[in-house]
């Protein structure tokens, strides 16, 4: 079953930074880069996430060669995603992709690059939150498939995945699952149906318990 959790980046704003530093150095590293503190807040959500709830310790973190992240030593497979106020981590037994969306003002000569004919029909008869739905699980898919960004958005589309059905990709029968959560579209993509997964929202209390 796929595990959603979602971290406030108030919430990992709240958190020592002697912890994280600990916890995952060179994300902190890498956090204090971004010039922007929201952004740096992104970043520690996500190291919190990986650390605390899946349990994965920095030095068994890789990537494959698209840039997929990957915990060599653990059982589970991992997606991790971060707008506008939250970072969201997908774990499952199987592989899986997940991202997360701020909604806001969509720009068409975007939907054109990135759907399918069939999706841009679609897409007419939606509101604006239909866009992000579409993208959020093309980027679930393109995670979940491994390649990332270098696969194409437009060589499949997602429609199957809104009804219930599933893609056919090189990894096997991809299922999706997408929803509004807050400010922003959720999609999380997986070898099994998602099943409307629960999603836990978790405080900084709760995750200095998880380090004791």
């Amino acid at each position: 079953m796929t595990e959603l959790t979602i971290l406030p980046i108030a919430e990992a704003a709240r958190l020592p930074k002697e912890l994280c530093e600990t916890l995952f150095p060179e994300r902190m590293q890498r956090a204090a880069l971004f010039r922007r503190q929201e952004d740096r807040l992104r970043c520690i959500a996500a190291g919190a996430l990986t650390a605390l709830v899946l349990g994965a310790k920095e030095p068994e973190l890789s990537v494959n060669p698209w840039g997929k992240p990957l915990w060599t030593a653990g059982s589970r497979c991992f997606s991790l995603s971060h707008s506008g106020d939250y970072a969201l981590l997908a774990a499952d037994e199987t592989a899986v992709g997940a991202d997360l969306e701020q909604n806001g003002p969509v720009k068409p000569r975007t939907a054109a690059r990135v759907f399918t004919d069939a999706e841009l029909a679609w897409l007419e008869r939606q509101d604006e939150t239909g866009f992000f739905m579409l993208w959020t699980l093309k980027e679930s898919v393109m995670k979940l498939d491994g390649r990332g960004l270098s696969l194409s958005p437009r060589q499949f589309s997602v429609l199957p995945l809104l009804s219930g059905g599933a893609i056919s990709m090189e990894c096997g029968e991809i299922y999706g699952y997408t929803r509004q959560f807050r400010d922003c579209t959720l999609s999380v993509c997986a070898l099994h149906p998602p099943d409307a997964p629960p999603i836990r929202l978790l405080t900084a209390e709760e995750l200095l318990e998880r380090s004791r």
